[in-house]
């Protein structure tokens, strides 16, 4: 293990490190709270945040049956490292970090809404940095996290607007063929079905001008 990162212990047989730049979180806090307890509490709860992004992303892994090799936590973001995965797990992949992250803002935006939540001193001491950090922070998160630049999760999710717009493109030629050749929209089933029923109209037909034949003959 490099020194710049701190092994934390496995999750499931999956290694899990913490980079140094985890610490530049609470001087960041720090600007926001200027108090030294509320900034340690919010330091928790960002870290649960990014907790809750990767655990997205491995479930979204498990739910696929992906080997998910390692999850690495950095100062912004963290990293879930997996065994090959195609381009549209590749896409579930990277949009289930920011789902993780909807769930907990929407349950931390109800909870905002509990009446006297910020009325006892020692709770609201908790509450408010707790909750600037998964409502505000969250926020501000997903949107880092759904940037298509560099390490960030957008550089793949936002592949699914492309591949949604080709096979939309691929639908609409193939319902364009069909209609030039309506056969092509056939199942192979429904081939076989029409192919053998064409096959008895057929021998009903050859049979029936057999018949009208020896008929003549024998009336000449």
């Amino acid at each position: 293990m490099d020194k710049n990162f701190w092994q934390l212990g496995a999750w499931r047989g999956v290694p899990v490190a913490l980079h140094w730049t985890v610490l530049f979180v609470f001087v960041w806090l720090y600007f926001f709270f200027r108090d030294f307890l509320a900034t340690v509490i919010a330091s928790f709860a960002f870290f649960g945040l990014l907790v809750v992004h990767e655990l997205g992303h491995a479930a979204m892994l498990r739910w696929k049956k992906i080997e998910v090799e390692r999850i690495t936590f950095f100062g912004l973001h963290g990293s879930t490292e997996y065994s090959w995965a195609s381009a549209v797990n590749e896409i579930l992949i990277a949009w289930g970090g920011v789902a993780a992250q909807l769930v907990l803002l929407l349950v931390a935006i109800a909870i905002s809404f509990v009446p006297g939540i910020s009325s006892t001193p020692i709770v609201s001491t908790i509450a408010v940095p707790v909750l600037f950090v998964f409502i505000q922070v969250n926020i501000f998160m997903m949107v880092v996290a759904l940037l298509p630049i560099g390490p960030f999760d957008g550089r793949r999710a936002w592949a699914v607007i492309p591949r949604t717009r080709d096979r939309m493109r691929q639908r609409r030629k193939a319902a364009n063929a069909r209609k030039v050749d309506p056969e092509k929209g056939l199942s192979k089933a429904k081939r076989r079905e029409l192919e053998d029923a064409s096959a008895k109209e057929a021998a009903a037909l050859l049979e029936k001008l057999s018949r009208n034949t020896r008929s003549r003959n024998e009336d000449a």
